[in-house]
């Protein structure tokens, strides 16, 4: 039992004292190194383009959905589709999700698309796209092809809107002479699936 200040210091110093003050400084560098290797980020740039979120270019026409978790197969199925704008011919995919899915049964489409916002183009489908297994919102990047559920439109996006609920990043185009930006008014578009 301890009785005054010196019995205090005789019993932090005493040898059990000091082993379990040693034992938590050794513990504490194990926590340190631990949340050190899992905080830091190992993985370069994946080899189908950057996250989503990372900065784009219209040549990261591969990035990954963020509505497809890595690993799913769907992050790797692609679905070669064509936009074609005034006889301009855009190359494009839709990703493996299930909304690009129900998207890709409903090609070929024609659709009339008008600006919105100076940010995208967008233009009513004929039916609603499915919401199963997306989550409830996204923020797509320039150059995606997305739907926005609450207006039943698809989207395709030629600068950053942010994240909006409702949101399904659906694929990529890519648009190097900025034919879709560049369309002013309403305009015509095909797409179709790639052969």
């Amino acid at each position: 039992m301890i009785r005054d200040r010196h019995d205090v210091v005789a019993h932090a110093r005493s040898p059990h004292r000091a082993s379990t003050r040693h034992a938590r400084a050794v513990l504490l560098a194990v926590v340190v190194l631990v949340i050190s290797a899992c905080g830091s980020d190992h993985s370069a740039v994946p080899a189908d383009g950057p996250a989503p979120g990372n900065p784009t270019t219209n040549s990261d026409a591969e990035s990954t959905p963020a509505n497809t978790p890595e690993g799913d197969e769907a992050v790797h199925e692609r679905i070669p589709v064509t936009i074609t704008i005034d006889g301009a011919v855009l190359q494009a995919h839709l990703w493996g999700n299930p909304t690009a899915q129900d998207l890709a049964g409903q090609l070929p489409l024609t659709l009339e698309f008008d600006d919105y916002g100076q940010v995208e183009k967008t233009a009513a489908l004929p039916r609603p796209l499915s919401m199963t297994g997306v989550p409830a919102g996204d923020d797509p990047e320039p150059y995606d092809i997305g739907y926005y559920e609450p207006a039943g439109v698809l989207v395709l996006y030629y600068r950053d809107v942010g994240y909006w609920n409702g949101i399904v990043r659906l694929g990529r185009f890519i648009d190097p002479d900025g034919v879709v930006r560049g369309q002013g008014g309403a305009f015509v578009a095909q797409i179709r699936r790639d052969a």
